[in-house]
């Protein structure tokens, strides 16, 4: 088995160097081969020079505001170019994997047969509070499910962060990488249902193979409110924001009785700040 590594990284030496090396100790302890695939988004910190020294072999990738979800594609493209790979791990610079990866990567293999995205669940490395876990989803034009903890067994989920994905090679092929209209978020969110909708499973990891904080929190209606309206369209539309136009994009391609609900919803946050 050899696996591609994915990961971009903008300004985080420090916790991209940490990750990398948390990861190589787990491949090295059960005879994993793989390569890592960068992208260096216009780090001014020299993460990249600092990645060669400990990885002389990683393949590099020079962008400039791709962010999280062009710089994926972007070094993802790169491993599929090279070939060979049987998985492709798609990795944060601020998840640090732990001794459950590897463990429960494979008992997931065993689990289910079939190709199928495995799905790292994360939790804080101090409260081990859980902070990226798979979600189930009840009602699809709601959009409400439940978390579906780690319970010591494999567990079927709906969709999850891309902290820590193993995508097996044979669904990359099936549905190619991230849709170019992404820039940072929801791809990862788009990956999961345009697997599911192909006929894929993702699947949880049994235990939390990883530590990460939950750092993504959206503003609240009365940061919203005390905001100018032109302060909110640029929140709505820009890349760590909303990002209206693929918000609207994801929700037509999978959901598309509820696009218009969340365009109104849209217009009421953008005039009101609800």
């Amino acid at each position: 088995m050899k696996i591609a590594v994915i990961i971009t990284c903008f300004n985080r030496k420090a916790y991209t160097i940490k990750c990398l090396n948390l990861l190589n100790q787990e491949f090295i302890k059960h005879s994993i081969e793989y390569d890592i695939h960068l992208t260096d988004d216009g780090c001014t910190d020299g993460t990249a020079n600092a990645v060669l020294q400990d990885f002389p072999k990683a393949f590099i990738y020079k962008g400039e505001n791709l962010f999280w979800a062009g710089g994926m594609r972007l070094a993802w493209r790169g491993a599929i170019d090279k070939g060979g790979y049987d998985y492709y791990m798609l990795l944060n610079d601020d998840t640090f994997v732990n001794e459950y990866l590897i463990p429960d990567f494979y008992e997931c293999l065993n689990f289910y047969n079939k190709p199928a995205i495995i799905c790292g669940n994360t939790c804080d490395s101090t409260t081990k509070e859980p902070t990226y876990v798979g979600v189930k989803c009840t009602n699809t034009f709601t959009f409400k499910g439940y978390k579906v903890l780690p319970n010591g067994q494999p567990q079927f989920i709906d969709f999850i962060g891309a902290n820590v994905w193993f995508i097996p090679s044979q669904i990359v092929k099936a549905i190619g990488i991230f849709p170019e209209i992404y820039r940072h978020g929801i791809a990862d969110n788009d990956y999961c249902w345009r697997a599911k909708k192909a006929g894929f499973e993702l699947i949880g990891t049994p235990h939390y193979c990883a530590y990460c904080e939950a750092d993504h929190k959206a503003k609240s209606a009365e940061e919203l409110r005390r905001m100018t309206i032109k302060e909110r369209w640029n929140h709505l539309n820009s890349p760590k924001g909303q990002e209206l136009r693929q918000q609207l994009y994801f929700q037509r391609t999978f959901f598309p009785l509820r696009y218009p609900f969340v365009l109104i919803k849209t217009f009421l946050r953008l005039f009101l700040g609800l």
